[in-house]
């Protein structure tokens, strides 16, 4: 492993109160594995967490990204799952009916010889 990734993987594994691979934490929300390669040794350690790819990984970034994951912080560039409280929103319009197109008469062809 690369550029502190023995430490990055340890502090997960106690961020998440997990001891081996492939264990569940207590909440059900985490397990980690280790694999050999994600192609990216230049900006290692790295993990993938949700499908997302995180890069330059420090004990503070691991905690922030469980922490967002757990629901603790919002995550950067999303947006709740539930409007917030407050008045009710007026219903949308329905939309028209769509006109539905005649079919057209075949048009008169010239008889084949």
């Amino acid at each position: 492993m690369l550029r502190g990734a023995y430490e990055i993987v340890d502090h997960v594994k106690k961020s998440i109160g997990v001891t081996a691979p492939d264990v569940v934490s207590a909440d059900g929300l985490f397990s980690y594995e280790e694999v050999e390669c994600l192609g990216a040794c230049e900006f290692a350690p790295m993990m993938r967490l949700d499908h997302r790819y995180h890069y330059d990984l420090t004990a503070e970034r691991i905690d922030q990204l469980i922490a967002e994951r757990k629901g603790l912080l919002p995550v950067h560039g999303e947006v709740a799952a539930k409007p917030a409280a407050g008045p009710p929103t007026a219903p949308k319009k329905p939309r028209a009916a769509r006109k539905k197109k005649k079919a057209e008469s075949p048009t008169k062809s010239e008889p084949s010889p």
